[in-house]
Formats: structure tokens, C-alpha cells, sequence
């Protein structure tokens, strides 16, 4: 992507869209990494509290932000949509914005793709705020593409392994076990996959294909059970719920994953066990 001033250089990007139902909004987390560009997209009919604009930047900085790596941050634009000359009708208070997540906010733009207003304007900006990241134009071998294309064909039928299979798999292409640990924490950075190599229970998974832990989430989050049960659940029926023989094959998910989903929803602060009323009452999370 040229860039005015600067020598033209070549950025791939992963996108990911994130839906704004709010019954999925904290799956969202599991995506979210830094360095990353951001786009906090409202409607200005709307209004910026309607659309949660504060919030969504809230869980960015919460999931995506280390203090001890201020170079690593995420980069937030704040884009207003149907953003012609004659359709704001909405307006957000900026400097706000920017008193409370400083250098996190690197920009505000209209734009209206109807018209292509701001367009321009927003994709030079979202290249100006890539090219900013320090990882980005850094050399890697040539075994960091074969390793990519390897688990992306593994995701297919593998979409989560463990951190020993992915150990062996480096191996596989000649890669040190030094530089493969190097490569799942900026695969896991890149968004390539998630792997939590610092908690215990989850370092020795890793989870080649995003989407499959999302779904996973989605299933409780819309079980009728959990909604009678005014959101309580127990970890049985958490095994029901992802072992559903109704299903098919493929959106089931065997037990040996149970723990690590639970692990994960913990992590995100969508759910955690409680001490039931009775002693033998079976675990049970909110």
C-alpha cells in the first residue's frame, strides 16, 4: 500500500468483522490482538452510545493493550458511517475519546460508501496506522510461509491441536523448537490462530481455526436451558450442549475439550464456577 513520503511497501492484511449482536460481543474478545489496527465503526443516526463505541474501545484496551509494550499497542480509528456532508445528524465527542485512551485513538473519519466519501481518506489512514507497527516490513525465513500454509491446510481437518503436535509439525519443516516458539506467539499476535502459551491449563493448546471456539461459546450463549436457568449451568450440561448427538459431526466437539473450552470462557470473563448451595451439587457456572 503506497504511502505518501515513505517508500512503497507491500502489507497483508487479516480482517475480521465483528458482528455487534450483543449476545455475541464478548466472543469477540478471543480475535483480538496487538498489534492490530482497529476500526470503531457507528452510525451516526444512531449515536455513538447506541452503538457502544466507548464499550467496544473499553474491550480492545482490556483484552489487546499491555502497558509494558506501549510500541506493540492496538491502533483504534473511530469511523462514522453514512458520513456524507449532508448526513450527520450525530456527534461524538472526540477529545473525549482521546482524554481517556490516549495514543490508542489514532483517528476519526466519515465515510459513506455509497458515495465512496472518506474512503480514500480511511484507507490511507488504516495504511499509515499498519506501517506504524514495528513488526511490520521485518524479515522472516522462508520457513515461516511453509509453516503458515502447513496449518492452514491442518486446520481443515484439524481445527485445534496440541502444542507438541505443533512442536512436531515445525520439526517437520526444519524448524527449531526456539524459532517455532518464536512463530506461535506471532501467529497467535497475527491472528493466524490463539494460543495462551502463559496459563497453565490452556499453554499446550493450540487453536488453528478461530471460528471453532467462537461457535463453541455461541452454543451456550443460545441454549434454552442456560436461559431458564436464569444463565446457570452446569458443566454436565455444558458437555450435553457440546457433544449434542442432534449435530452434525463436525459442530460437535469431543470431551477431552470440555476443560479447555470452560478454561477459556473463564478467561474471558463470560462465565465462572460458583459454590453450589448443597455439597454435592455438580460444578456449576454463571
Amino acid at each position: 500500500m503506497p504511502i505518501e513520503g515513505q517508500t512503497p511497501k507491500k502489507i497483508s492484511f487479516n480482517g475480521w468483522d465483528f458482528g455487534g449482536q450483543k449476545i455475541y460481543k464478548h466472543t469477540h474478545q478471543l480475535f483480538f490482538t496487538a498489534p492490530a489496527v482497529y476500526l470503531a465503526v457507528w452510525n451516526p443516526r444512531r449515536g455513538p452510545e447506541q452503538c457502544c463505541v466507548d464499550e467496544w474501545i473499553k474491550m480492545v484496551r482490556q483484552r489487546a493493550f499491555d502497558e509494558t509494550r506501549p510500541d506493540d499497542r492496538p491502533r483504534i480509528l473511530v469511523v462514522a458511517t453514512h458520513g456524507g456532508p449532508k448526513e450527520r445528524s450525530s456527534h461524538i465527542d472526540e477529545q473525549l475519546l482521546c482524554d481517556e485512551f490516549g495514543d490508542l485513538i489514532v483517528g476519526f473519519h466519515h465515510v459513506d460508501s455509497r458515495t465512496g466519501f472518506g474512503l480514500d481518506e480511511l484507507k490511507n489512514a488504516i495504511a499509515h496506522a499498519a506501517s506504524a507497527i514495528p513488526s511490520v516490513g521485518r524479515s522472516v525465513p522462508k520457513s515461516w510461509k511453509t509453516l503458515i500454509d502447513a496449518l492452514q491446510k491442518r486446520s481443515e481437518g484439524e481445527p485445534c491441536i496440541s502444542y507438541v503436535r505443533f512442536q512436531a509439525i515445525c520439526r517437520g519443516l526444519g524448524i527449531k523448537d526456539d524459532l517455532g516458539t518464536t512463530y506461535a506467539a506471532i501467529l497467535n499476535e497475527l491472528g493466524y490462530l490463539i494460543h495462551y502459551a502463559a496459563d497453565e491449563i490452556l499453554q499446550d493448546t493450540m487453536i488453528l481455526k478461530p471460528e471453532f471456539i467462537s461457535k463453541a461459546i455461541s452454543y451456550v450463549l443460545e441454549d434454552y436451558v442456560a436461559r431458564e436457568e436464569n444463565g446457570l449451568v452446569s458443566h454436565s450440561r455444558l458437555g450435553e450442549i457440546w457433544d449434542d448427538p442432534d449435530r452434525p459431526e463436525r459442530d460437535r466437539y469431543p470431551a477431552e475439550l470440555h476443560d479447555i473450552f470452560i478454561r477459556l470462557m473463564d478467561r474471558l470473563d463470560l462465565s465462572y464456577q460458583v459454590v453450589m448451595p448443597r455439597k454435592h451439587d455438580p460444578p456449576t457456572s454463571p
